[in-house]
This record gives structure tokens, C-alpha cells and sequence, in this order.
């Protein structure tokens, strides 16, 4: 099937920001055609633990969740991924069903590419398997080490649980204690209500903080 031409030269743009490490230069427009840009609602699951792994992804924007379940039906998130961080590799590379549930912890866009394709490209460059296991190995060895992969928070939502508490004044008052440890954004009702999540992409990553005020 063809890609839409905005939508294709947008796939094109995201896979030069974010997935350079692992395509080169020469294989973006052929990628590009065989990638599907997907949305993940906030709570949504991108793929389940047992699922087959035919499929990587690299994250766009928003947040993802790696999920440990128990047989005993808890579970808790292991781990974080945001823009340009690969997801799904390590059942691709061995050939095992998923290890793990990812599911988005806000809503989130993603481009998958199917582990075929993965292949095909790396017969000509065996290169992009070479990056991709890369991105493996460094997992595992921060998993042994007990290492978090996760970074400091760097987005707040604030929600007021009163109706009789002044959130706004509240969220100036944080906004300007976090400005004396970096660059912070504060996001309201009236300057961000009609952002696409692009734009609050864009918002994030040239700010250290964004807040995000809800009342």
C-alpha cells in the first residue's frame, strides 16, 4: 500500500530525527515507505506480554510504560521509554514472543516497522542489526547492574482535588521554583488548548520542565 505524500514526508522527517542510529541516510525513503505511524491512547497497550515479535517501534513522542506481570496478576512498570528510544527488539533479535506489555503512560505516537523489513535492509546493511543489538546489549547490562533506565521527571501534571484551591496561582508558584533549576513551561488552558501532541513535543523538548495545569 502507498503512503499518503504528507504523511510520507513526515514519516521521512521523524525517522531522520529519531531513528538515525539504526537506518542510514539511503534508507530512510525506502523505510519510510514500509513504516506505519501508529497513535497509542494514554492507558492503551501497544503490544502484550506472549504476543509474537514481528515488529520494533521507535517512540516518537509521549511515554511509554514497560510492564512486569505476575501470574499472580500484579504489576508494575520496569521501566520508561520516550522519543527516539527503541521498543520490541529483543523478541525480534531472538525470535521469542514478547518478554514484556508495553502500554502508553500518555498518549503517544509511534512508527513500527516489522521485523521483515528489519531483515531486508540488513542484507544490504548489516549495520542497522548491528545498532539495534547495541541498543539490546546496553538494556541488558543495565539491567544486571540494577540500573534505572529511567531519567528525572521533566513533565508535571498538576490536578486540583478541591474546587476551592487555587491551582493556577499554585502552578505559577511551581513553575517559578523550577526556573531556578532549568527552563520551565507552563501549560494552561489558554495558551495550549488547540496544540496537537507534535507541538507539545516541540514544547517539551526545548524546555528542561513542562507543567501541565489542569482546571
Amino acid at each position: 500500500m502507498t503512503v499518503p505524500d504528507g504523511i510520507h514526508h513526515h514519516i521521512v522527517f521523524r525517522l531522520r530525527q529519531f531513528a538515525s542510529a539504526f537506518v542510514r541516510e539511503e534508507w530512510i525513503e525506502p523505510v519510510a515507505n514500509v513504516v506505519r505511524w501508529i497513535s497509542v491512547p494514554s492507558g492503551s497497550v501497544l503490544f502484550k506480554k506472549g504476543q509474537p515479535s514481528d515488529s520494533i517501534y521507535v517512540v516518537v513522542s509521549g511515554l511509554l510504560g514497560v510492564v512486569d506481570e505476575k501470574a499472580s496478576g500484579i504489576s508494575h512498570t520496569v521501566a520508561r521509554l520516550g522519543p527516539g528510544e527503541i521498543i520490541g527488539e529483543m523478541g525480534c533479535i531472538t525470535g521469542q514472543p514478547r518478554f514484556s506489555t508495553v502500554r502508553a503512560l500518555r498518549s503517544s505516537e509511534v512508527l513500527e516497522v516489522s521485523w521483515s523489513d528489519v531483515e531486508r535492509v540488513a542484507t544490504t546493511d548489516p549495520g542497522v542489526l548491528l545498532s539495534i543489538c547495541k541498543t539490546l546489549v546496553q538494556r541488558l547490562v543495565q539491567a544486571q547492574e540494577g540500573r534505572s533506565r529511567d531519567s528525572q521527571p521533566r513533565t508535571f501534571a498538576l490536578v486540583s482535588t478541591r474546587e476551592d484551591f487555587d491551582l493556577r496561582s499554585f502552578s505559577e508558584r511551581f513553575k517559578a521554583a523550577l526556573d531556578g533549576v532549568g527552563i520551565a513551561f507552563l501549560a494552561l488552558r489558554e495558551n495550549c488548548q488547540n496544540m496537537t501532541a507534535d507541538e507539545f513535543l516541540q514544547i517539551e523538548r526545548a524546555h528542561e520542565y513542562v507543567i501541565y495545569a489542569a482546571y
